[in-house]
């Protein structure tokens, strides 16, 4: 038997269905004691606001490895991620150690080789450390064998990855994950989003390379600043399964990746996605699962970006969207109806461009 923590009406619903088999979002939060603790999660993202309050000081400033890149978050995107993984409030694994590794500039975009020196840099820390760790990578960008390389790579090292299975399905067409980088990387714990009635998230990528699904639609966590805010995306529910990783470690810190992998995907509930699209494996994200020794599982382009979608900011609550400009143009959903026209300059993930 393992002990249980619980947090009364959580902030974000994502946390309670974490914790439960069955939908009913009127629950406590309900987690293993361990919550990560002796485990990192290295956040290969825009940076963390390591000074917000959520992170109680277990959130440091690890690497800057995009070039001309400030060392801090100004984008919002890390320091949401690091919430949903780790904050006090907001976080699956509220004893986790946080560390920022920025890949991505104020705009969410990064070059391949920015991202691979960030997951080169998290990979060698984590075996420095003697540590458990994962790493967390809510970003992707079209097919890179070096990229994928280097995530196989790390993950051979025995660093967890979970990784986000991209925004770029429509309403009327799914999109493959496998075509994108990371992605399509099968060592990884490729990450699918759902929103609060157990349904896939219409921009959600699917398929065989998916290997869970996690909640990702109207996901509130920490604003650089000390505020809150909410986002859509794949890349909300890529934290929500590092959270699990590290929970799983913190209860057996000599699992492989392959074994961590098996038992967050062998432990998730089955049956519950609606819609989970073509190839996709019908699991969603269970967080008291427990590690075994069964080893089981399930960018061509030349930049990599984030994958959430809009964001709506505020200090306590979600309020007036706000958008964040790339030059690099891509395909990302949201649940909006309006067609901007696309441009160059527009935000990468934005569901117009």
């Amino acid at each position: 038997m393992k002990a249980l923590g619980s947090q009364p009406n959580p902030p974000s619903w994502g946390l309670v269905r974490a914790g439960e088999r069955n939908l009913d979002l009127n629950q406590a939060y309900n987690y293993p004691d361990a919550a990560g603790s002796g485990v990192t999660v290295y956040v290969v993202d825009t940076g963390i606001d390591v000074t917000h309050p959520e992170f109680e000081g277990r959130a440091t400033w690890g690497n800057t490895a995009c070039s001309g890149c400030a060392s801090k978050d100004d984008n919002d995107h890390g320091t949401h991620c690091a919430g949903t993984i780790g904050g006090k409030t907001f976080g699956i694994a509220k004893k986790v150690k946080l560390v920022a590794v920025k890949v991505l500039d104020a705009q969410g975009s990064g070059s391949d080789a920015d991202v691979i020196a960030g997951i080169n840099w998290a990979a060698n820390a984590a075996k420095s450390s003697g540590k458990p760790g994962v790493i967390s990578m809510s970003l992707g960008g079209g097919k890179s064998d070096t990229l994928d390389q280097a995530v196989k790579a790390a993950i051979a090292g025995g660093v967890t990855f979970a990784v986000a299975a991209g925004n770029d399905s429509t309403q009327d067409q799914q999109a493959d994950a496998c075509t994108g980088s990371p992605s399509g990387v099968a060592e990884a714990i490729v990450v699918g989003a759902t929103d609060d009635t157990d349904t896939r998230a219409y921009f959600s990528d699917t398929g065989k390379c998916l290997s869970i699904f996690a909640p990702g639609v109207n996901i509130l966590s920490a604003k650089p600043g000390g505020g809150s805010q909410s986002m859509d995306g794949t890349s909300m529910a890529t934290p929500h399964v590092a959270g699990v990783a590290a929970i799983v470690l913190s209860q057996n810190p000599s699992l492989t990746p392959a074994q961590v992998k098996a038992a967050i995907v062998n432990g998730a509930t089955a049956g519950k996605v609606s819609d989970p699209g073509n190839g996709s494996p019908n699991k969603l994200l269970f967080n008291a699962v427990i590690g075994s020794a069964s080893t089981s599982s399930t960018t061509t382009a030349s930049s990599t970006k984030t994958t959430s979608t809009t964001t709506k900011s505020s200090t306590t609550t979600k309020s007036s969207s706000t958008t964040t400009k790339s030059t690099t143009k891509t395909t990302t959903k949201s649940t909006s109806t309006a067609t901007p026209t696309p441009t160059d300059t527009c935000p990468w993930w934005a569901w117009w461009c």
